[in-house]
This record gives C-alpha cells, structure tokens and sequence, in this order.
C-alpha cells in the first residue's frame, strides 16, 4: 500500500490533521473504509512525529 500512501499525503497534505477522518479520505481517495483507516492512521502517526514548523512572521 505505499502507492495509496504517497498519493494519499499529496492529496491530502492541506487537510488538517483534526480533519482527517474515514469518511473524508474514503471520498478523496475512492477506497474502501479498511483502507482509509490504515491511511488515516498512517498519516496521523507522520503528522505527530513531524516537528512543528515554526511561525513565520512578516517581520
């Protein structure tokens, strides 16, 4: 499932983590509900690891 994983965080990677859910990434990714649970955790377990970006003012 690396496929649907990559496309999945390209798809996906201007929805906010709360905002993933089964129903959202079933209807963005056309999947099944399985599916969309492992993509769903996959992707929150990524988002959590990463480090927050740091704020970028206007100066």
């Amino acid at each position: 499932m690396p496929e649907l994983l990559d496309d999945a965080r390209t798809k996906l990677s201007g929805v906010p983590t709360a905002e993933l859910t089964e129903e959202r990434i079933r209807r963005v990714m056309a999947c099944g509900a399985s599916r969309a649970r492992y993509v769903r955790d996959q992707l929150k377990q990524e988002r959590a690891a990463k480090p927050p970006e740091p704020d970028r003012g206007t100066g």
